[in-house]
């Protein structure tokens, strides 16, 4: 049975990632003394950095459809824990101890599809630590380990990430206050210096990630730190 190729996902992922940077690289170099190079700067980083964390989010679907199609069971399991939780409102006990089930072998590309989303829509997390909790219980110990021990500096970027994309998507009072306070919180243990702001507050994503902290734009380590964090949570 064909099964999904987890680093042929993530090799995908990466070459995005990279193919977006050197984009923006590209680009930049191409507005030379324009008047409005930094206007046009902002508006490029902000576009580029939306369409790498949606390739994130298409990654990480991706990847909890092959961590299943890989290994089912427990997510089989977990499936038929919830029906019977359904099932058995008002029914007597002798009853719901005589519902049985037999898990299927191994499920399909498209049956690993339909059980994270019936409609097809890709899995989204509102953060990291709900990506962690859906993990648990449903993917096996061994496939979901990595997942498990995302580290705290991971998480924090990982909720920065989000929150941004959300201020993108909206550009409402709410939206960029929590974006703010993920975006204090983000150095906090370590792991993404130069990220962080604190007094000051990030009005527009696009000045944020143009910016340049050591030596290279934001922008850029948002690239690294997305490709380290996806190649560490494949099996």
């Amino acid at each position: 049975m064909r099964k999904i190729d987890l680093d042929n996902l993530y090799e995908k992922f990466e070459s995005e990632a990279h193919f977006i940077r050197d984009l923006y690289l590209v680009t930049k170099g191409l507005y030379g003394e324009l008047r409005e190079r930094d206007a046009y700067l902002s508006k490029l980083s902000e576009l580029c950095f939306h369409k790498l964390y949606v390739a994130y989010e298409i990654y990480i679907s991706n990847l909890f459809v092959g961590l299943i199609n890989k290994d089912s069971q427990n997510y089989q399991q977990w499936l038929f824990n919830k029906a019977l939780q359904q099932v058995s409102v008002g029914v007597p006990i002798w009853v719901k101890s005589g519902i049985t089930f037999k898990p299927v072998k191994h499920l399909t590309v498209e049956q690993a599809r339909k059980a994270i989303d019936p409609n097809g829509f890709n899995k989204t997390f509102s953060t990291a630590g709900d990506m962690v909790k859906f993990a648990r219980g449903k993917i096996s110990a061994v496939s979901g380990r990595n997942i498990n021990s995302l580290s705290q500096p991971d998480r924090n970027l990982i909720n920065s990430c989000i929150a941004m994309r959300n201020f993108i998507a909206h550009e409402s009072a709410s939206s960029r206050s929590t974006m703010n306070s993920q975006l204090r919180k983000i150095n906090i243990g370590g792991g993404n210096a130069g990220l962080d702001r604190q007094a000051r507050e990030v009005h527009k994503v696009g000045a944020y990630m143009r910016s340049i902290v050591n030596g290279q734009s934001r922008l850029e380590v948002y690239v690294s730190r997305l490709c380290v964090i996806a190649h560490s949570l494949k099996p």
